[in-house]
């Protein structure tokens, strides 16, 4: 994992469970959020998309648990770290994260058929057996710099 990426995930650590003063995890938080606050709507309009795309075809339907464990997952554990970074152009993160949810959902609901419903379990799954698939990978978010092929990550290329 980049350096940077680990300090920021450290502080969304620290904030949520570490030893932090009620004034230090707010500020942590002050300061994070700003990161997420543009990008978030994003993150809804995708989520509420898949929901139409299914509705329209009378498909499964997106369950509470699996909107909120898309909406958590993306906001603090993808825009939060990529934006803080400032590797990644905005409008390059809004598609990928489009597109990523899109996929999740479609191969959720592709796996779970004929359920009425897709579970954050299905979500969680579909992200599994998708990984390499995913938009986002090509940020390096997660990946080992020394696993890593000797192509230099996109963000370096800039």
């Amino acid at each position: 994992m980049e350096e940077r990426y680990r300090e920021i995930y450290s502080e969304i650590y620290d904030a949520r469970i570490g030893e932090l003063t009620s004034s230090q995890r707010s500020e942590t938080f002050m300061r994070l959020g700003r990161f997420s606050d543009e990008l978030i709507p994003g993150v809804r309009s995708a989520i509420s998309r898949s929901e139409r795309l299914r509705d329209a075809r009378d498909g499964a339907r997106l369950r509470e648990d699996a909107k909120a464990l898309l909406a958590v997952n993306f906001q603090e554990l993808v825009l939060v770290p990529l934006l803080a970074a400032e590797r990644v152009p905005s409008n390059e993160i809004r598609e990928a994260v489009s597109h990523d949810i899109q996929l999740l959902v479609s191969r959720a609901e592709a796996s779970s058929a004929p359920a009425p419903e897709i579970s954050g379990h299905r979500i969680i799954d579909s992200l599994s057996r998708n990984w390499g698939r995913l938009s986002l990978s090509s940020f390096n978010l997660w990946e080992d710099p020394d696993a890593r092929s000797v192509d230099r990550p996109r963000w370096e290329l800039r």
